[in-house]
């Protein structure tokens, strides 16, 4: 008999709640906002927002003797020896994605 109120209650709450949900009606979407859409002539000139948390050119000595310090750390607790590498130079942006400046685009 309890079992029953509560069910009932709990229907008329369902019903109730999913009423008021459908009755609002949402507000049309509008289109958002364009502002100037800036010409491309290189792949210098696309900025992606990862660009900020690249590792630029300056800090690639730095990863490169962390990279080696932990390397070397971790290999001599198994008696191996860690071949400590030089930093190689990198572009501002390597494009892997082939977006703009492929060799291929250029042929």
């Amino acid at each position: 008999m309890i079992t029953r109120r509560i069910l009932a209650h709990a229907g008329i709450v369902l019903v109730i709640s999913t009423a008021g949900a459908c009755a609002a009606t949402p507000a049309p979407p509008t289109e958002p906002a364009i502002g100037a859409i800036p010409a491309v002539r290189s792949d210098s000139d696309i900025v992606l927002p990862i660009d900020p948390y690249r590792v630029s050119p300056e800090q690639i000595p730095f990863m490169t003797a962390a990279l080696n310090i932990l390397g070397r750390e971790c290999m001599k607790k198994f008696g191996l020896d860690w071949p400590a590498d030089s930093p190689t130079p990198v572009r501002r942006r390597p494009r892997t994605n082939g977006v703009i400046g492929s060799p291929i685009r250029r042929r």
